[in-house]
């Protein structure tokens, strides 16, 4: 477990960009609007980026994570993973979680992580 120590919100393609204490994280999986009517949706696009926007204060406050773990410890658990069953591809996986009003909730969520690209501290501490 990493703290997250900056979450940039890219409130035009609903994803967000994760930086913590390693370096950058990159994009997240985007989230889609859902809903039938364009009430709906307007509501759907209110609670994501209002998620988003307390996802960066936790993360300003020192209140967010960012943690990587094998696939086969957990499984991909985002909301939308039976939409798209063809995505998960490596071996490990990342979740981002944060302290938002005293409910640590999950935020954002990376389907493949590339040891290869991270920081070699951080890859020795995923070793422990």
């Amino acid at each position: 477990m990493i703290l997250a120590t900056k979450v940039e919100v890219d409130d035009a393609r609903l994803q967000l960009n994760i930086h913590h204490e390693y370096g950058e994280a990159g994009k997240s999986a985007r989230k889609y609007l859902r809903g039938e009517t364009e009430d709906e949706m307007r509501k759907s696009l209110r609670a994501i980026l209002d998620e988003y926007a307390a996802a960066a204060k936790a993360a300003t406050d020192g209140r967010a994570w960012y943690v990587i773990v094998p696939r086969k410890i957990m499984p991909d658990v985002r909301p939308d993973a039976r939409d798209n069953p063809g995505e998960a591809t490596g071996p490990w996986t990342a979740i981002v979680l944060a302290d938002v009003e005293g409910r640590c909730r999950p935020v954002a969520f990376y389907q493949s992580v590339d040891r290869n690209k991270l920081d070699p501290e951080l890859n020795k501490k995923l070793e422990e």
